[in-house]
This record gives C-alpha cells, sequence and structure tokens, in this order.
C-alpha cells in the first residue's frame, strides 16, 4: 500500500511539473500574443489617422478642382465674348475704313490689341486645363490611396480579432492548468501526510 502511494505521489509530481511547465510556456505565449494584439490595435490607430488625413486633403481638392472649374468656365466666357467683340469691331472698322473714317495704322492697333488679348485668354485657358488634368491625376491617386489604406485597416482589424480570440483560448487554457495545479497539489499533500 505504501509502494503504491509512493508510485501516486511520483506521478503526481510528474503530472505537477508537466503542467507547470505548460502553465509557463502558455504565459511565455500570451505575453506574445498581448504584445502583438498592441501592435495591431497601433497599426490600426495608424491607419486611421492616415485615413483621415487622406480624406481632408481630398475634400481640400475638391473644392480646388471645384474653383478652377468655375475660374475655367469664366474664361471660356470671356474669350466666347472677345472673339465676338474682335469680330464685329473688325466688320465695323472696315466699314468705317471704306468710308475714310478711319485710318488703317489704328485699325490695325486695334485688332492687334484685341489678338494679343485673346491669346492672353486662350493662354490662360489652356494652363487651366492643364492644372485641372494634374489635380485630377492628383485626386485620382489619393483616392486610391485611400481604398489601399480601407483595405490595410480591415485586414488589420481581422488579424487584431482573430489575436483576441487566440487570447481568450489561451486565456482557458492557463485557467485550466492553473485548476489542475492546485487540484494536484492538494492531493499531493494529502498523499504526503499518509506516508
Amino acid at each position: 500500500q505504501l509502494a503504491q502511494l509512493q508510485q501516486d505521489i511520483q506521478q503526481l509530481q510528474q503530472n505537477l511539473s508537466s503542467a507547470r511547465s505548460d502553465h509557463l510556456a502558455e504565459q511565455g505565449q500570451l505575453k506574445q500574443l498581448d504584445l502583438s494584439i498592441q501592435q495591431s490595435s497601433q497599426a490600426i490607430r495608424a491607419l486611421d489617422t492616415q485615413l483621415e488625413e487622406h480624406g481632408a486633403e481630398l475634400a481640400r481638392l475638391e473644392t480646388e478642382r471645384e474653383q478652377l472649374f468655375q475660374q475655367l468656365q469664366i474664361n471660356q466666357q470671356q474669350l466666347a465674348e472677345q472673339i465676338s467683340a474682335t469680330y464685329r469691331l473688325s466688320r465695323q472698322s472696315r466699314l468705317k475704313l471704306v468710308f475714310n473714317q478711319d485710318s488703317p495704322a489704328q485699325l490695325s492697333r486695334m485688332l492687334a490689341y484685341y489678338e494679343h488679348i485673346n491669346r492672353a485668354q486662350t493662354s490662360r485657358i489652356v494652363a487651366l486645363r492643364e492644372t485641372l488634368a494634374s489635380l485630377e491625376a492628383i485626386y485620382q491617386r489619393i483616392e486610391l490611396q485611400l481604398q489601399e489604406i480601407a483595405q490595410a485597416q480591415q485586414l488589420q482589424q481581422q488579424e487584431l480579432l482573430l489575436k483576441q480570440q487566440q487570447r481568450d483560448q489561451r486565456q482557458l487554457v492557463l485557467a485550466e492548468l492553473k485548476k489542475q495545479i492546485g487540484s494536484d497539489e492538494a492531493q499531493l499533500k494529502e498523499f504526503e501526510k499518509g506516508q
């Protein structure tokens, strides 16, 4: 009976040693998981900040694009009016010239002046269109970045959720091991009393 008791004590000690070793390993794993969860949370916060910054930049570009587009429309309208005015002036001046009311030099100067204004207005429209095109390209690039950030955020959230589930499982395992260690220790004390 004593031999059996000693055998039981030996078995319990082995079980306890194994359970304590498992408990220690699980604690290490849990610590690693907590650190990993912390890193994932920081990454998500960083992505949130990026998303906000890109969103604000997109809103600013939208306002700028709207202003440039309005300016383009105004310039196109002004150019159309100037071309029309130049055409009318050209016809009137030719009639006046026929009736010797204006000198050819004055007519030439006037037409050259209008032509110069029209050229300047046309250049401005071309420049505005180019600015709008590059703005559009930036806008599309930021929209693409926003999509990429949102995808990265989704992946990080999924990863975080998985890690949290793993942590919950490890905590359950740890609780079970702690319970087992407590039970084995109590039983070992009882056996040792009986020796």
